[in-house]
């Protein structure tokens, strides 16, 4: 037993002080004990520790990113908001930085943001770059962003370059990007570097520049750039140095890593290894390798296969959208199998459990397969109710189609509300075809820019 195992268990059994409770949830979070972490700081605020709120708040949002589960953010920002009026300052920017990451871009988080930044807080200054993003201000974002190229934290320096080259391309400004993103990847700017890459990627007539890029990115320590690296190669027909690539992907535990080894080896007619990758991949939980080995399976007309593997994603799989994904993929082999019955009781299943991948596939399956707009809507407006915006999004197009269009507007005014303001886009279509030129415009105006 170590150290700290041997201290948390006397903690336990004999009681500790808040500021014991604390440290040991700190010496936890250390180690990336998340779970136990957490406990520890919840002790230690039944213990009057109200200055562990803050610590506690850190540790919601790093379980938070894994499987990015909204519920655990709004956990942490309940957090940050007690550590505030604890007065740990903080506590300001972490509350702020939440808010925006939620996308709530509130008062409350340019209220934070701003004492955060009037406190020095560099990183706040990031997430007024966001919000003057959400305002569809790129003028006051690219200042802002621009204003932190020099900070003296050179993470922050570097993800303001990148950020600030996403914003160029997306203002059609491309040359003033790559010559942005090129200095940063000469200074060693890890994700600089990978942006520059993925910009020369999407240009034809700068492919050549691609591939060294990406080899740049990765010597930068960005692992991400194998992925893209990979299927570079492998669009290339050089899927041999492609399964190079995406065997160090593996060897990184980077998602998707085996399937792609595996499409590698499919490439190059090695069927052995390719089912070496893939079954490898599906007993580490890799989604992707249950996916596409399935996949294979369908092509191959290995039905009753495919079926098996996703059956068995439902069973092993953990991550809530990763077995979203599986139900829905299995439901579609029913629906294509003649098996409607089986996939509706499936996918009913997953609308029980909340899941929205399984709504929207019942909503879609109902209105494109069966003809039956009725029962559809029915599906959409429960999953609405539950606050689910992607089901807006298709009443709101399915009100359309059957020329219901003032309540087609009003389904889209809600995602606006909600916190999509690219919904302005569906707005600006659905009124040009109502003949409605002026109102097109206005709400033409008011399609944010940038990134969404």
């Amino acid at each position: 037993m170590s150290w700290l195992d041997d201290r948390l268990s006397r903690a336990e059994r004999d009681g500790a002080s808040a500021v014991q409770w604390n440290e040991l949830g700190m010496a936890l979070a250390d180690q990336r004990r998340w779970q136990r972490a957490e406990d520890c700081f919840r002790q230690a605020i039944a213990a009057g520790g109200e200055h562990a709120h803050y610590n506690l708040g850190n540790v919601l949002r790093q379980r938070y990113l894994p499987a990015r589960d909204r519920t655990l953010l709004e956990q942490a920002v309940h957090s940050y908001r007690k550590a505030v009026v604890a007065g740990c300052l903080d506590a300001h920017q972490a509350l702020g930085m939440a808010l925006v990451e939620l996308g709530e871009y509130t008062e409350e988080a340019r209220e934070q943001l701003g004492i955060a930044a009037r406190l020095g807080e560099r990183w706040a200054v990031m997430g007024q770059a966001q919000l003057a993003e959400a305002d569809g201000d790129p003028a006051e974002q690219e200042r802002l962003l621009r204003d932190l190229l020099t900070d003296a934290d050179p993470v922050l320096a570097d993800c303001a370059r990148a950020e600030l080259g996403i914003v160029l391309r997306f203002e059609q400004r491309a040359a003033e990007a790559e010559t942005l993103l090129a200095e940063g990847a000469e200074r060693g700017q890890r994700h600089s570097a990978y942006q520059y890459a993925l910009l020369l990627d999407e240009d034809p007539h700068a492919a050549a520049r691609a591939e060294p890029a990406f080899r740049r990115a990765v010597e930068l320590g960005e692992q991400q750039a194998l992925l893209k690296l990979g299927r570079l190669l492998r669009r290339n027909h050089r899927s041999r140095a492609a399964v190079e690539v995406f065997a160090a992907a593996v060897a990184a535990g980077l998602p998707e890593a085996h399937a792609q080894l595996a499409r590698a080896h499919r490439d190059l007619g090695e069927r052995q290894e390719m089912f070496a990758a893939l079954d490898l991949g599906m007993a580490l939980g890799d989604a992707e390798a249950f996916f596409e080995a399935a996949e294979i399976a369908e092509l191959e007309d290995r039905r009753a296969e495919a079926e098996q593997i996703l059956w068995r994603a439902l069973a092993e799989l953990t991550d809530p959208g990763d077995l979203a994904m599986a139900r829905v993929q299995l439901a579609d082999e029913f629906f294509d199998a003649g098996r409607a019955a089986e996939g509706v009781e499936l996918l009913r299943a997953g609308v029980a459990a909340g899941e929205s991948e399984a709504v929207n596939s019942l909503g879609n399956y109902y209105s494109e397969h069966l003809g039956d707009p009725a029962s559809a809507e029915a599906v959409y407006r429960a999953a609405v109710a539950a606050g689910d915006d992607l089901a807006r999004y298709n009443l709101a197009h399915l009100l359309w189609a059957e020329g219901r269009l003032a309540e087609a507007e009003s389904e889209l005014l809600g995602l606006v509300t909600a916190g999509e303001p690219g919904a302005y886009r569906d707005l600006a279509e659905l009124a040009t075809a109502r003949g409605q030129a002026s109102e097109a415009e206005r709400y033409r105006s008011l399609v944010p820019r940038g990134r969404r």
